[in-house]
């Protein structure tokens, strides 16, 4: 009886252990179906990359330049004084004022020579380079003389008058209304002013600048030129 119930329990015992091997857990589809798998290293479908466009840019000497705008210049307005003299701003032919400067400093024995340019001078800016604000103004033509630039009490000026001006008058009133600290910071000691035919000259400067023997040879010089063959 005994030899029974233990075959009993031994075969209850392989049932029991078929049962659990036969309800293993198995991936389902949703619906108690298993589902199936893709075997390792099977084909795989991708998505399909989306392509951009390409962008075409246009080759660099294609590429449209701007041409800068010139805005035209403007001419400048120069007014004329009333009288018979060249306008303001502008100057006459000087080539006889040339001349005599040449006369005056040929191989004249100062020491500014190499020193001192010549200019040409406009009716505008002849005040302010004599130092004389009400000077007359009605001159044919004027050449400057002297240092550039730097404070030098020097300036010497060759003027061609108009035939009907009186040259002595004009000379005259130069010498004596002319201000003789027009630089400011240094001063002339003297200023004279000559005339020759209708060419004054004009000449303001201190003693270092401008000796005593200097000034005179420079006097002397102008007077004796023949003004009447400058012209002719």
């Amino acid at each position: 009886m005994k030899k029974m119930i233990a075959l009993l329990l031994a075969c209850l015992m392989v049932f029991t252990m078929m049962a659990c091997a036969s309800t293993k857990d198995e991936p389902t589809d949703g619906e108690g179906v298993a589902a199936e798998l893709p075997e390792a290293g099977g084909d795989v479908e991708q998505m399909p990359e989306t392509e951009q466009p390409a962008v075409e840019e246009p080759p660099v000497d294609e590429l449209p330049v701007e041409e800068p705008v010139v805005e035209p210049a403007e001419e400048p307005v120069v007014s004329e004084p009333d009288g018979t003299g060249t306008p303001a701003g502008e100057t006459a032919d000087s080539s006889a004022l040339q001349t005599i400067l040449d006369t005056l400093l040929l191989d004249l024995d100062a020491e500014f020579i190499p020193y001192y340019s010549s200019y040409e001078v406009p009716q505008a800016d002849a005040p302010y380079v004599v130092g004389y604000e009400q000077m007359d103004t009605n001159f044919d033509a004027a050449l400057g003389y002297g240092p550039m630039m730097g404070s030098t009490a020097f300036i010497m000026v060759l003027f061609e008058l108009p035939g009907d001006a009186d040259a002595a008058a004009y000379a005259k009133s130069l010498s004596e209304n002319a201000v003789l600290n027009k630089w400011i910071c240094v001063s002339a000691d003297y200023a004279d002013g000559l005339a020759n035919g209708q060419y004054v000259m004009f000449l303001m400067a201190a003693e270092t600048a401008c000796p005593d023997t200097v000034r005179q040879e420079l006097a002397d010089r102008f007077m004796a030129i023949d003004t009447a063959a400058l012209n002719a």
